[in-house]
């Protein structure tokens, strides 16, 4: 996959809660070292005590938990993902 996503200049974008038992760090571990710079995060602190109050069940960063304030972490995600979209999509 990693000589795929070089060769045709692609990137893998993830999100995740910090603390997202479903979709736990060593996920993202994982996919950084396999896909090094072809793979880009995009992880909001979900840690007790946090900020915004995302609880520790918090793992639906663009539906469930998602809140559209401009400085809100998972607006912030959602301008993220667009800028993704746009750059790779859009000529």
């Amino acid at each position: 996959m990693a000589q795929r996503l070089r060769n045709e200049d692609l990137t893998v974008l993830g999100l995740r809660f910090t603390e997202d038992a479903f979709c736990p760090q060593a996920r993202f571990d994982m996919l950084r070292r396999k896909l090094g710079d072809r793979f880009e995060a995009i992880e909001i602190n979900s840690s007790p005590g946090n900020l915004h109050g995302f609880g520790k069940m918090a793992h639906s960063v663009l539906t469930v938990e998602f809140k559209d304030e401009p400085d809100f972490p998972t607006r912030q995600a959602m301008d993220q993902v667009i800028g993704f979209f746009r750059k790779r999509l859009v000529k």
